[in-house]
């Protein structure tokens, strides 16, 4: 069975993330039926997301899991099973723009809202239980990238925008990294050539400007 804080956590993160999606909803200029389809399409990758964490488990835990799959399956899953997601995730989103199933741009224009405004509720609610340093200075952060998305989301293009403050997000997780010796994303510890690994995909997405109509 799960412990009482893994079933906590799971219910601030999908709280968290359904306040992301009404978060992208309020700030995006988009028209109605588009921020629908953006939102579809967010909501089925972030779905899958957490299955792909489940076989990143699964994967970064074999031999235990081969002995004892129960135990590996109720176990949280670590920063490993974290980065196996992420790669799948990756590769599933370069699957359905190169089908053509899902625009490059939906994924850039709603989920990188998506996951600021969840990431500042998800912090927020943390920082109240159990704060420290380096959860105030990712507040600070987040609270930042908030504030420039809103104040700019009218004056630049969403797409630049969005991948602008990915490569701010990234750079600034990468100095909280060397700074506080450990970072985290969604209590998730995350290596800092993950931040590096970010910052590269959003130069490559700025410099392709694949404006492609969902």
């Amino acid at each position: 069975m799960p412990s009482i804080t893994v079933i906590k956590s799971i219910g601030i993160l999908i709280a968290s993330f359904i306040i992301g999606i009404g978060y992208y909803y309020f700030q995006s200029n988009q028209s109605k039926i588009i921020r629908k389809k953006q939102i579809e399409a967010t909501s089925s990758l972030l779905i899958n997301f957490v299955i792909y964490i489940w076989i990143g488990k699964v994967l970064v835990n074999l031999p235990k899991f081969i002995n004892d799959p129960l135990a590996i399956l109720a176990y949280p899953s670590n920063a490993n099973a974290f980065y196996v997601a992420s790669v799948i995730g990756l590769v599933n989103i370069i699957i359905n723009v190169r089908k053509k199933k899902v625009a490059l741009n939906t994924y850039i224009e709603a989920f990188i809202p998506i996951f600021i405004g969840a990431s500042f509720v998800f912090e927020f609610i943390n920082y109240l239980d159990n704060g420290t340093t380096n959860n105030l200075t990712y507040l600070i952060l987040l609270i930042i990238l908030v504030g420039i998305q809103l104040l700019f989301n009218e004056k630049i293009s969403v797409h630049n925008l969005n991948l602008l403050l990915v490569i701010v997000w990234s750079s600034a997780k990468l100095i909280l990294a060397f700074l506080y010796n450990y970072t985290t994303v969604f209590n998730y510890m995350i290596h800092p050539i993950y931040f590096v690994v970010m910052i590269l995909i959003a130069i490559y997405c700025l410099i392709i400007k694949k404006d492609v109509d969902l």
